[in-house]
């Protein structure tokens, strides 16, 4: 609803009051657009480098998301990459490679990386609407490992990286 979006965004901004945007960015250029002078600060959900993979795992390629988070990077200094860690999905070497070389790719508006860490939350939402839910782990990933995920695409992508 990015006509909703825009008109809260911008009242906010007349108040002084800070704006934030978190986004998957599936969406069309123009709804991007349409909110983009009133957002101080956009979490784009940046789940799977490769866009097949994507596709494989979300039912969705990647390119739209990938072309507006580069166009938003142009234009917006105040991005943060938002990387939910799936364990066997999107965690390998090479995986963390592709993430790299594809942050590289975007403009100097991605301030930093945000991973995060697997967790079960969404399975009861899922028994709620008698949906299956795909479990990738028992437990989430260990603070260590996800420092070295973060220490590893900070180093290859020049981005600071964080976990929580």
């Amino acid at each position: 609803y990015p006509e909703f979006v825009a008109e809260i965004a911008q009242k906010c901004k007349s108040e002084g009051i800070h704006t934030a945007v978190e986004s998957a960015f599936h969406v069309p250029w123009q709804s991007v657009e349409k909110v983009l002078p009133f957002i101080d600060l956009f979490f784009a959900d940046f789940k799977i480098p490769d866009s097949e993979k994507h596709k494989e795992f979300t039912g969705q390629g990647n390119s739209l998301i990938l072309e507006n988070i580069r166009k938003i990077s142009v234009v917006h200094n105040n991005i943060i990459l938002r990387i939910p860690v799936i364990p066997g999905v999107n965690d390998s070497q090479d995986d963390i490679d592709l993430f790299a070389e594809t942050i590289k790719t975007f403009s100097g508006g991605v301030k930093e990386i945000e991973l995060l860490k697997y967790n079960n939350l969404a399975k009861s939402k899922y028994d709620i609407v008698g949906k299956e839910y795909t479990c990738f782990a028992d437990t989430p990933q260990t603070d260590e490992r996800m420092q070295e995920l973060c220490s590893l695409l900070a180093e290859k992508s020049g981005k600071s990286c964080y976990f929580v």
